[in-house]
């Protein structure tokens, strides 16, 4: 999306095809709970990694309340969608 001031309406066009003009995203949302529950396992990694440095006092564990559980912790506040596209000869 660098550089690109208008959008690609072959691309646009095939994404409204393929998700029946946004109604079936199942495809994305899928792809969505899996990037949430990588991001919560790597904070709770990062959390226990700290936790093993036992001496080092520049840690500090997170509060529960700041602690990412399930996917209603988070705000999707806009949808990037990255597809090929087909005029591309290469």
């Amino acid at each position: 999306a660098a550089g690109q001031t208008t959008p690609i309406t072959a691309l646009c066009d095939r994404f409204d095809r393929e998700t029946e003009q946004g109604r079936n995203m199942a495809p994305y949302e899928r792809l969505l709970t899996a990037a949430i529950a990588h991001i919560i396992q790597a904070h709770a990694s990062a959390q226990l990694d700290g936790l093993a440095l036992g001496g080092d006092r520049s840690f500090t564990l997170a509060p529960a309340a700041e602690t990412p559980q399930t996917a209603s912790d988070f705000e999707l506040l806009t949808w990037l969608v990255i597809m090929g596209d087909h005029r591309r000869t290469d």
